[in-house]
Order: C-alpha cells, then sequence, then structure tokens
C-alpha cells in the first residue's frame, strides 16, 4: 500500500492529531506500507485526513491523487467522499450512506511510545496529580490556572502541570502519576492504556463523546467542562473519592481494559481490505 497522510500539525490544535497519525503510520509501515507525510507521488492507494480545518479543495485534491479517502471523524457531519473513517463519535461498526464507520474504543489509537512502557503500579498513597489539558498554547494557559486553583484546595497534595513538554518528558511524567487530571483526547487514551487513574474534563466541543465513553466503560471519574464554574472544586471532590488504593485500582485496571492498544491494528486490517 502506498499512503498519503494529510494531518493537522499546527500549534494551536495541539499534538492529538499528529500522535495518532504517527501511531497509524508506524503501523502500516511495520505491515510493508509506504508512508508519506508530505506529497511525493502522483497516486496513492490511500489518502488519510487527520484535520478539522480541512478545506473542500483540500479533500479533491486528495481525491485526484489518491484511490480511497479514509478520514478521522470527532465532530459534525460524514463526508460521504470517504470510503472509510474512523469514528470517536459513533460507538459501533456501521454504514453511513455510502461510508464503512468504524466505531467504538477498539480503534483508539495508542503511540508506539507509549505501548513500549509498563503500566503503573497503583501505590498505597497519592504522591503526584499531573494536570493536562493539551498541548496548544490556550490550553498551556488553563493548565497554569487550574493547578494554581488546586494548589489552593488542595496544598498537601504536588500538583504537576504538564505543557509545553516534549511528547518524552510528557511520557516520563505520566508514567510517575499516581492519578491524572486530563482533557478528553488522545492523552487521556495513552494515559488509559498506562492504567494511570483519570479524572476528566471536557475542554472542548469535540471531546464530549470520548469522555462520556469512557465513562460507561468506568475507565475515568467526569468532572464537568473546564469552562464550568466551580469545576476546580468538583476536581477536588473526585480526587477525595480517590484517595484510596482500592478506589485507583479499580480504576486503573478499568482503564487498561478499556485501551487495549490494538486500535491501529485494527484500522490496518480495514484498510487492507479497501485495496
Amino acid at each position: 500500500m502506498n499512503i498519503l497522510f494529510y494531518v493537522d500539525d499546527r500549534a494551536e490544535s495541539g499534538l492529538g492529531h499528529v500522535r495518532r497519525s504517527e501511531a497509524l503510520a508506524h503501523t502500516l509501515e511495520s505491515r510493508g506500507a509506504k508512508v508519506d507525510f508530505a506529497l511525493r507521488s502522483d497516486a496513492y492507494d490511500i489518502g488519510v485526513i487527520d484535520r478539522y480545518d480541512v478545506l473542500n479543495r483540500d479533500i479533491e485534491r486528495m481525491r485526484a491523487r489518491c484511490k480511497r479517502l479514509v478520514g478521522f471523524h470527532d465532530m459534525g457531519q460524514i463526508d460521504q467522499r470517504f470510503s472509510l473513517v474512523i469514528s470517536t463519535v459513533i460507538g459501533k461498526n456501521m454504514r453511513v450512506g455510502d461510508v464503512a464507520v468504524l466505531g467504538g474504543h477498539e480503534y483508539r489509537i495508542v503511540h508506539p511510545e507509549v505501548r513500549a512502557r509498563s503500566p503503573i503500579v497503583v501505590k498505597e498513597h497519592i504522591e503526584k496529580i499531573i494536570v493536562t489539558l493539551g498541548s496548544a498554547p490556550t490550553m498551556a494557559m488553563q493548565t497554569a490556572r487550574l493547578v494554581e486553583a488546586l494548589k489552593r484546595a488542595l496544598p498537601h497534595i504536588r500538583f504537576e502541570p504538564i505543557a509545553g513538554l516534549s511528547p518524552g518528558d510528557a511520557l516520563a511524567a505520566y508514567g510517575s502519576a499516581d492519578v491524572a487530571i486530563c482533557a478528553g483526547g488522545q492523552t487521556l487514551i495513552e494515559l488509559s492504556y498506562l492504567g494511570v487513574p483519570i479524572i476528566a474534563v471536557i475542554a472542548s466541543e469535540d471531546q464530549g463523546r470520548q469522555v462520556d465513553d469512557a465513562l460507561a466503560h468506568d475507565a475515568v471519574v467526569v468532572a464537568g467542562r473546564i469552562s464550568d464554574t466551580g469545576v476546580a472544586m468538583r476536581i477536588a471532590a473526585a480526587i477525595d473519592s480517590l484517595y484510596s488504593a482500592d478506589a485507583r485500582g479499580k480504576l486503573s485496571v478499568a482503564s487498561k481494559h478499556y485501551i487495549d492498544g490494538r486500535g491501529a491494528e485494527r484500522i490496518v486490517e480495514a484498510l487492507e481490505r479497501l485495496i
């Protein structure tokens, strides 16, 4: 297979699109596919689009060079020009018009750097809580404000903001966390794979369904939207519910069951069937 990726790598969009596309590309290459993130050929078997700001002319340019289009679907309507979409909005495999949909947590993608790590070990006491709402500059500011509010509410707990770090440094912080307060994007998926007990907040409109799905599988505690009045107090109450190692242990087990790390392989198998 010859695959072209068109990915949102803008700073204001964070790293979620890049992380999951990198992970899918890595799995494709391990199965013998040729992958490009920049146009280097006039013809591709599949074009993969992972961005919200894609314009009609961009889709048409991809269609002109790619036999099939595949897209990640986190919000909005499903474009009938795609052959396949991987959806965080639709919770099961189905067809929407002529488009095949891969839906459900089984298709959540985990980056190979994360898969190379061992799950965390739940400790007797909470020593450190990491806070990460995303790598976009606006989310970094939100993270800093939330950390200050939580320090005032719970001064006996060590809170560590995860913002502005390289993916490697962020991953090291994940592995040493006893609890994570995170938004409902790609970071939630990676933390779930590692078994970190998660208090989830919704930081943008596209994250609501993914957070709801994780909650339905008992994989997170939800504290609402980051824009809600009193969200810091709701997070503090959620932390209180996780003081016991038993409560954190149950959440850790559920999160590891929720994300098994084989999402990219399942998607690649579906892509192979398209050819």
